[in-house]
């Protein structure tokens, strides 16, 4: 996120200079790496849920029952 914001600092720097409350600038980013932080955790957390759903679908029943 701070290689983010440094590339940006063009950008961040112009809506600085339009004169809006640096609490504005500040929760637009903090969003910003919210948003991130949101799509990494949902794409882990399906990873972490979809290989044991994978083995337990390819168990054989009888197999299963025997043990």
């Amino acid at each position: 996120m701070a290689c983010a914001v440094v590339s940006r600092t063009r950008e961040i720097g112009i809506r600085m200079a339009s004169a809006p409350p640096r609490a504005t600038v500040l929760s637009a980013e903090m969003r910003a790496a919210l948003r991130l932080v949101t799509v990494g955790l949902l794409v882990v957390v399906s990873a972490a849920v979809y290989l044991p759903a994978r083995r337990a679908s390819r168990v054989d029943p009888m197999v299963a029952l025997r043990q």
